[in-house]
Parts: structure tokens; C-alpha cells; sequence
């Protein structure tokens, strides 16, 4: 197999999996922008109803964001795995001689930009974690009022602690490049390429 061809190869599919990982982010990026809080609506809806039923209301009217908060907090571990990938594969191409691509070296930086935007504004949008936080209460309020102890108010604490961790999106990204070597060369010389690029690109601007 003609080795120039083979790297070429590795390079697209590289460029590829970067795209679709700063597409995916972006997304993200624009549900959270343009996200609005529900919770405001249920304020003393309770009074003089019944509560049970109140309660399930709200879970169910919740329960699609939660859904969607879960499926955020999915695509932020598999993004942080994604950009630690990409630095392995770029410190086993340079150990083996290999050149580091402009193009892919800037894939990687749009995919970091567009993660540390969907980092801010998850921080920022004080309305999920308001949402969440109601979703929750509806649940065990819900479960008490049963009579029984439902398993559903315990089943998020991992998303609660996500939720609640001021960037944890770019905490994870850098603990895990952080621990990256390959043989002499480690995380640091990628980091360094990156800012470079991003250096002189706003010293054109």
C-alpha cells in the first residue's frame, strides 16, 4: 500500500471526524443560545390542586429537556474523547516522522473554539439548570405524594454534577490532553502548534 496515499487517507478521514465533531458542538451551542426556561410557568401552580397530578404535569412537560440535557452531557464526554484522539494521533504521526496538516491543525482549533462555547454558554443559561433543578423537585414531590420511594429522583446525580460544574466541558478536555505522551513528546508541542496558528492568524487580522 503507497504510504503517501495511505496518509493522505488517514489525514481526510482525521479532517472528517473533526467537521462532524464541530457540527455536533455547534449545534449544541445553538439549542443552548436559544434555550428558554419552563419552570417560571409552574410557579405556585400547585396551590389548590391535585398535587400528584400537578407534579406529574410537570415531570412530563420537564422530562423532554432532561432528555435533551442527558443527550448534552453524552456528546460532551464523547467531544472530550474526540479532541484527546486527535492529540494522540497527531503526537503518533510526528514520533513517526510524519508532517502535522495546516488544514487538520485547524480543524482541531474550530472543534476546541466551538466546545468552549458550548461550555460558556451552558454556565451562563441560568434557566437549565433552574429547569433541571424543578424537574427534580416535580419527581420526588411527585414520588411522595405516591406514597413511594421512586428511584427516578436518583438517577440524574450525575447530570446534576455536570450540570452544576462550571466548565466542566473544558475541565475535561484539558485533564485529558494533559496526560498525553508519546515517547519525548507530549501535549504541550500540539498546544504550542495550535497557538501559534492562532497567534499569527490575529496578528493579521
Amino acid at each position: 500500500e503507497d504510504p503517501v496515499l495511505l496518509a493522505a487517507a488517514n489525514e481526510v478521514r482525521a479532517i472528517e471526524k473533526l467537521e462532524a465533531a464541530t457540527r455536533e458542538a455547534k449545534g449544541w451551542a445553538a439549542w443552548l443560545y436559544t434555550y428558554r426556561g419552563l419552570s417560571k410557568a409552574f410557579a405556585n401552580s400547585a396551590e389548590g390542586e391535585d398535587k400528584t397530578a400537578t407534579y406529574a404535569g410537570h415531570v412530563g412537560v420537564l422530562e423532554p429537556v432532561v432528555a435533551e440535557l442527558r443527550a448534552l452531557a453524552a456528546h460532551n464526554a464523547r467531544a472530550v474523547l474526540v479532541v484527546t484522539d486527535e492529540f494522540l494521533a497527531l503526537l503518533a504521526l510526528r514520533a513517526s516522522g510524519g508532517a502535522w496538516g495546516e488544514d487538520r491543525l485547524w480543524r482541531l482549533i474550530l472543534l476546541l473554539d466551538a466546545l468552549f462555547t458550548v461550555d460558556v454558554l451552558k454556565d451562563t443559561k441560568s434557566s437549565i439548570n433552574n429547569d433541571f433543578s424543578a424537574y427534580r423537585r416535580a419527581v420526588q414531590a411527585r414520588e411522595r405524594a405516591k406514597g413511594s420511594a421512586g428511584a427516578a429522583g436518583t438517577t440524574d446525580h450525575e447530570l446534576h454534577a455536570h450540570l452544576a460544574s462550571q466548565r466542566a466541558l473544558t475541565i475535561g478536555v484539558r485533564d485529558g490532553v494533559f496526560r498525553i505522551k508519546e515517547g519525548k513528546l507530549s501535549h504541550a508541542h500540539v498546544v504550542a502548534e495550535l497557538l501559534r496558528r492562532c497567534a499569527t492568524h490575529a496578528a493579521r487580522l
